[in-house]
């Protein structure tokens, strides 16, 4: 069971670095954002608006319904639901920050990547202990 749990969250933690690189972009254009690149950060932040929901659909999914995953995530179902409200919180200011990119926005969506980035990698761990 323990492998199984290792393996989700080894997966979960992969996705999320790819979709937190895309927000690194995403902030680089938010700070040096001009009229002309307006429609492209726009594109951007819908593409990472559809990843986040994505992830976040995933890990409810496995949550409520997987019956692979249900009992083998028990243990970390607390911080997966904590992932789950910042996911939705940094979706938000992603969808708002090309209509005001305020540094107020682009400091907590940044905060927030590196959060989640971190909490992933600290499910990651948890589970490896568990399976030895």
């Amino acid at each position: 069971m323990g492998e199984v749990a290792y393996l989700y969250i080894h997966k979960l933690r992969e996705t999320y670095a790819a979709i937190a690189s895309k927000i690194y972009e995403l902030i680089e254009h938010l700070n040096v954002l001009e009229e002309s690149d307006l429609d492209g950060v726009q594109v951007l932040a819908g593409r990472i608006s559809i990843f986040l929901d994505r992830l976040n659909y995933s890990i409810m999914h496995e949550l409520h319904d997987g019956k692979n995953l249900k009992g083998a995530l028990m243990g970390f179902r607390e911080s997966l639901l904590t992932e789950l409200a910042e996911i939705r919180k940094l979706k938000e200011l992603i969808v708002i920050a090309p209509t005001h990119p305020t540094a107020e926005v682009i400091t907590k969506i940044h905060t927030l990547t590196i959060t989640l980035a971190d909490d992933f990698k600290k499910q990651e761990l948890e589970t490896r202990k568990i399976m030895v």
